[in-house]
């Protein structure tokens, strides 16, 4: 018995890698743009924080305030992930939405999330050719 014939050097399939590729031109339609990406995970960090402050005013016996708090939290992440799949329906709730948790950070004192909420609704409403 001989030895195995020599594998080709070229094949029809590999004489087109050498070719450098070309970057993408543009975004694909559906495809979610960077900003809108980076203000769901803000947002996400803040439902987070909310959590918290929310559990921390339950176990304060505030419960009206912290079940307001944790009941908008639970809410805010399928609103999110609508955001991020580019839903047309969570424009509008989030929206409305962060209306409603920027009003109750502020009654809370907690400026840093008022200030994070309106820079996201203010992106996100700038954003609204993506939620068509």
């Amino acid at each position: 018995m001989g030895s195995p014939p020599p594998a080709p050097t070229k094949s029809p399939d590999n004489e087109n890698l050498s070719e450098a590729r070309r970057p993408p031109t543009a975004e694909t339609p559906d495809a979610t743009p960077p900003g809108i990406t980076l203000a769901c995970l803000v947002r996400l960090g803040v439902v987070a924080f909310a959590l918290l402050a929310g559990y921390d005013l339950l176990v304060a016996s505030n419960v009206l305030l912290g079940g307001l708090v944790v009941g908008l939290a639970l809410v805010e992440l399928p609103v999110v992930w609508g955001l991020w799949s580019l839903r047309d329906w969570a424009w509008r709730a989030a929206l409305g939405l962060y209306a409603l948790d920027a009003g109750v950070a502020l009654v809370q004192s907690q400026y840093l999330v008022v200030g994070l909420t309106v820079v996201v609704a203010g992106y996100i409403y700038a954003k609204a050719e993506h939620y068509d």
